[in-house]
C-alpha cells in the first residue's frame, strides 16, 4: 500500500508542477515586449514551451489550443529573444540533447515538491 501512496504522490506532483509550467508561460505570453527576464538557457526556454504545448492547456478564444510556434514567439518577445527561425528543429535538437533529468518539468517537479501543498 505505502508504495500506491508513493505513486499518487509522485503523480499529483508532476500535475502540480505541469500546471506550473503552464501558468508560467501564460504569465510570461501576457508580458509586454521585453519586459521579463529569463536567466536559463535558450534551450530551456524552448523545452518549457514545447513541454506546455503538448499539453494542449493554451488555448484561442474559440478553444482551439495555440500553435507552438505561436506560444514560441510571445513568450520569446516577452523576453527580448528572437523566436528560432526554425522553431521545429530547435525542439528536435532540445529534445534529442537532453537527458531526462535536465528536463524543465524535472525542474518544475523538484521545485513543487519542495513548497508546501
Amino acid at each position: 500500500m505505502d508504495s500506491f501512496l508513493a505513486c499518487q504522490e509522485r503523480f499529483r506532483r508532476r500535475e502540480r508542477a505541469m500546471q506550473r509550467m503552464v501558468d508560467d508561460v501564460r504569465w510570461l505570453m501576457e508580458q509586454p515586449e521585453g519586459t521579463a527576464t529569463w536567466k536559463e538557457s535558450q534551450n530551456d526556454l524552448i523545452d518549457l514551451i514545447d513541454s506546455v504545448w503538448a499539453q494542449r492547456a493554451i488555448v484561442d478564444s474559440c478553444g482551439k489550443p495555440l500553435t507552438r510556434k505561436t506560444i514560441a514567439e510571445r513568450v520569446f518577445r516577452a523576453v527580448g529573444l528572437p523566436c528560432p527561425h526554425r522553431l521545429t528543429q530547435a525542439v528536435w535538437d532540445v529534445r534529442n540533447r537532453r537527458k531526462p533529468e535536465h528536463s524543465m518539468l524535472r525542474r518544475y517537479i523538484l521545485f513543487v515538491g519542495s513548497q508546501a501543498p
